[in-house]
C-alpha cells in the first residue's frame, strides 16, 4: 500500500494540531489569558502513552 509522505495517517502529531487549531477556533475567547489556557487545556486533556 503506497501512501503519501503528507498524509496525516503516519504524522500523527499533525493530526492533534489541527484538533487543537479546530478547537481553539470554536471558542470565544475574552481575553488574552483565556486564549493562552484554551490550548493548554486541550494538550493537557491528551491521553499519555500506553503501556
Amino acid at each position: 500500500m503506497t501512501w503519501p509522505p503528507q498524509s496525516p495517517d503516519l504524522n500523527p502529531i499533525e493530526m492533534i494540531w489541527n484538533e487543537l487549531d479546530r478547537r481553539v477556533k470554536e471558542k470565544q475567547s475574552t481575553s488574552a489569558q483565556h486564549m493562552w489556557e484554551l490550548p493548554q487545556d486541550y494538550w493537557k486533556s491528551i491521553p499519555g502513552e500506553a503501556g
